[in-house]
C-alpha cells in the first residue's frame, strides 16, 4: 500500500513538473517574439534616423559653410561701413 501511494506522489509530481515546463517553454517563445519585436522596431529606427539625420561629417561641413559666409557677410558690411565713414568725414570736412 506504501509503495502504491508513492507512485501515485510521483507521478503527481511529475505531472507537476512537466506542467511547470511546458509553462517555462511558451514562456521563453513569448520572450523570443518580443525580442524578435524589438529588433525589428531597432532596425526601422535605425533606417529612419539614417534616411533623415546629418552625419557628424555632413554637419561640420554646413556649419563651416554657414561659418564661411557670415564672415564674408561680416567684412562686406564693415567695408560698405568704413566707406560710408570716409564720405561722412569727407563731407564734415567740406562744412
Amino acid at each position: 500500500m506504501e509503495l502504491e501511494a508513492l507512485k501515485y506522489v510521483l507521478g503527481i509530481v511529475q505531472l507537476l513538473v512537466v506542467a511547470w515546463c511546458w509553462h517555462i517553454y511558451k514562456e521563453i517563445g513569448k520572450a523570443k517574439d518580443a525580442v524578435d519585436k524589438v529588433n525589428t522596431e531597432l532596425a526601422a529606427h535605425k533606417l529612419h534616423t539614417s534616411e533623415n539625420y546629418m552625419t557628424k561629417t555632413e554637419l561640420t561641413r554646413a556649419i563651416d559653410s554657414i561659418n564661411r559666409t557670415l564672415e564674408m557677410l561680416s567684412e562686406s558690411i564693415t567695408k560698405r561701413f568704413d566707406k560710408m565713414e570716409e564720405k561722412l568725414d569727407r563731407k564734415a570736412d567740406r562744412i
